[in-house]
């Protein structure tokens, strides 16, 4: 039994998180929790947050809430996948048949989310610098990044298969 209590309440808000699997890049670090079998920790802890934090803001009507709901936590979920899958890139650029150098696309889809993100929080009235996980440069210290949260370190891990790694 995993230690992540999650209640009835939190899973029909949060939705469907993916289960633990060893396909995933964070499976053998210490982000994973290695609760391995259970549900992925990484994101459940995350949506879990996210779901206090929108409680707390007693402004948000019934309506605000289905928002939240439908709209803005699977984006969060499709997020935390995103960053979790870039743990594993070894290389930002690629190139393409032609020889040209091009970014990796999961950077232009975690920068399109982040952008949706800060759209979808205006439209119920709440700014993204009070969302946990967000730490823009002129908010040090007011809010962990994704990852801070996920296992009490500065910066990630460097993914076994990097070549950049000493």
């Amino acid at each position: 039994m995993s230690d992540l209590m999650i209640s009835k309440a939190d899973s029909d808000y949060l939705g469907p998180i993916p289960e633990c699997n060893a396909a995933c890049p964070l499976y053998e670090t210490s982000a994973c929790g290695q609760l391995h079998g259970e549900i992925c920790s990484p994101i459940a802890n995350y949506l879990q947050e996210l779901a206090i934090f929108v409680k707390k803001q007693k402004h948000l009507t019934d309506k605000d809430h289905f928002f939240v709901g439908m709209h803005i936590i699977p984006q969060y979920r499709m997020l935390c996948k995103m960053q979790i899958y870039e743990m594993s890139v070894t290389s930002m650029v690629r190139m393409t048949d032609k020889g040209s150098l091009v970014a990796n696309p999961i950077y232009k889809e975690i920068r399109s989310t982040v952008d949706l993100l800060l759209k979808l929080w205006k439209s119920v009235g709440l700014d993204i610098k009070d969302v946990p996980g967000f730490d823009p440069p002129n908010n040090k210290g007011k809010g962990a990044s994704w990852f801070e949260m996920q296992t009490g370190k500065t910066r990630a891990p460097a993914s076994p298969d990097r070549k950049d790694k000493k």
